[in-house]
């Protein structure tokens, strides 16, 4: 009976300490049993803005490359564009019929921003989720049903601003806490190499040939500008030195009769 005894003794003891680790765990989970106080609820909206700029780079990565790599447009229609090492590269100056120059299509900046701000506002579906982070527990979490992008393009980055106001609310106290915006900085020199293609284009449109050369030697070599051929066109290509990232564009030419 002795040892039974121990046995049963040393079994409670096993499943006290496992509810003691448990609730431990259930507390650092921030599922708030009693009345989540204001830390509760900065590190709540801490994991919240974390999230939220993980889902602002992960779905505005691939549009912000994209639009660079296609000239500036995310969609190309038909007649627009040179398809060229599988990618549709959009013309910016179209073809004048029997002279050497082109046509300025005039690519704006605030046109590829707005692009941008359709393409990120539709992916963010996909991965923001504020409400599957509360769990159950005493506090409210409030969001608008809908969110806005804004996307600004500057010469050394792209900042992308997510407006959607997300207020927690504890439920047994006055404990608020409330964040609007979530910003994410991607390091592309998107604004800068715009500058260069419209230096290009505007060039071509004015005397109908670019020398790239001069123009590297004029900087420094801070930009990288190459120039292919496929006939009848002519494709630019544009880096920062050191960055991986391209903007590249089509100057359309006419073909030989």
């Amino acid at each position: 009976m002795g040892k039974r005894g121990q046995i049963t003794a040393f079994a409670i003891l096993g499943i006290v300490i496992v509810a003691l680790v448990l609730m431990l765990l259930y507390f650092k989970t921030n599922v708030f049993i009693f009345t989540p106080s204001q830390e509760d609820l900065n590190k709540v909206m801490s994991d919240i803005r974390k999230d939220m700029i993980s889902c602002i780079g992960q779905v505005g990565d691939e549009p912000i490359r994209r639009i660079a790599l296609q000239g500036g447009y995310l969609s190309t229609p038909e007649g627009t564009y040179r398809l060229y090492d599988d990618t549709t590269i959009s013309y910016l100056c179209y073809n004048m019929e029997n002279d050497p120059r082109c046509i300025n299509r005039m690519l704006r900046l605030s046109d590829m921003e707005k692009q941008l701000d359709e393409a990120i506002d539709f992916a963010l579906n996909t991965c923001i989720d504020v409400q599957g982070l509360k769990k159950w527990g005493n506090f409210e979490i409030r969001t608008p049903k809908k969110w806005e992008v804004t996307t600004t393009i500057n010469p050394e980055s792209v900042r992308v601003e997510v407006n959607y106001p997300v207020t927690l609310i504890s439920e047994r106290s006055d404990a608020v806490l409330s964040e609007d915006t979530f910003i994410k900085t991607f390091n592309y020199p998107l604004g800068e190499l715009y500058k260069v293609s419209q230096n290009i284009v505007d060039t071509e449109a004015t005397y109908g040939e670019f020398d790239q050369l001069s123009y590297m030697i004029a900087y420094h070599g801070m930009y990288r500008i190459e120039k292919d051929r496929p006939y009848p066109d002519k494709i630019y290509k544009l880096n920062k030195q050191d960055i991986n990232y391209k903007l590249q564009f089509a100057i359309q030419g006419e073909p030989l009769a």
